[in-house]
């Protein structure tokens, strides 16, 4: 019979940063309302890096690239009160935020388009947190909003948002403790 084997892990603080034009004047704004125990973020790579072409006799070709494109969702609660009467995301609330980069707020009480062509802009979003003996940061480039819902209600809960950006490519840091 052999020992088993445990495993502890620290976990420490997490910050997620997003600068979009569209929200806060394209200032840092760092995001909050992600549930404790839940999966609040998950990026998933939207196109295979290889592909494999069967030909007539039993070869193939595989066709490779180095496209890192893919879609990243938070899943947050709404933690600003009236989502229209401050053009400013003072909370950092995800979910006003991303509907402030699909439709930016004017006048007092309405939410209309800030975009006549789509957001060409893009920005980006910075996932920094701490674990594993450092600090691990991903920043990922290009981000645009594919969705955010409009409203949820839940009965004896809080309603949870699955915001879904686009991104281009990202980058990774680690750095240590020293």
């Amino acid at each position: 019979m052999g020992i088993s084997t445990n495993t502890v892990q620290t976990v420490g603080d997490l910050d997620v940063v997003l600068t979009h034009p569209a929200v806060n004047n394209g200032a840092e704004t760092h995001l909050t309302g992600f549930k404790l125990e839940d999966t609040f973020l998950d990026a998933v790579q939207e196109m295979d890096n290889s592909k494999r072409v069967a030909l007539v006799g039993g070869g193939s070709v595989a066709i490779t690239n180095l496209l890192r494109i893919g879609k990243l969702t938070l899943t947050g609660l709404r933690t600003q009160g009236d989502a229209v009467k401050s053009a400013a995301v003072t909370s950092g609330d995800l979910i006003l935020c991303a509907q402030k980069m699909q439709g930016s707020l004017q006048g007092a009480d309405k939410i209309t388009s800030q975009f006549t062509d789509g957001d060409s802009t893009g920005g980006t979003l910075k996932i920094s947190y701490s674990g594993q003996g450092g600090t691990q940061t991903y920043t990922f480039l290009a981000v645009t909003l594919v969705s955010v819902p409009a409203l949820k209600i839940a009965g004896n809960d809080v309603p949870t948002y699955p915001v879904v950006f686009g991104y281009a490519d990202y980058e990774y840091n680690f750095k240590g403790s020293a």
